[in-house]
């Protein structure tokens, strides 16, 4: 049996869930900040993306197709992940900055996250990894 795709957890104890998006092919996005105010009223604004894909029987059978000897098993959790961050960001612009954050990633990279074979070839990668 192969163990469970471990990823280092960057989300901390103090990171706040900002946003979920719900993807029209199932994929739960959620968007973690764990911002910090370092020198004065200037702070660094740190997002994470952190999206979880199970790998259900039909992924599996649809990975085997692609690769009959794919090193991945039902139940195992995968972690797609990003890291945003901006450093010198004023308070008052904290709230701007974040929407801007999400909103730049969703719309560079949504249509992609929500393309029917993105979680095919993304489990395949991590399983090649």
């Amino acid at each position: 049996m192969l163990p469970a795709r471990t990823e280092m957890n960057t989300v901390g104890p103090r990171s706040e869930l900002l946003e979920t998006r719900l993807l029209s092919n199932g994929l739960e996005l959620r968007f973690f900040d764990s911002s910090n105010r370092y020198f004065g009223d200037y702070h660094r604004v740190c997002i994470e993306l952190r999206c979880e894909i199970e790998v259900r029987a039909d992924l599996l059978e649809q990975c085997r197709k692609e690769d009959p000897e794919v090193n991945l098993r039902v139940g195992q959790t995968l972690l797609f992940s990003k890291r945003f961050e901006r450093m010198g960001v004023a308070g008052q612009e904290l709230e701007q900055r974040r929407r801007e954050i999400i909103d730049s990633f969703l719309e560079g990279a949504g249509k992609y996250l929500e393309s029917p074979r993105f979680i095919l070839n993304f489990a395949l990668k991590q399983a090649a990894e």
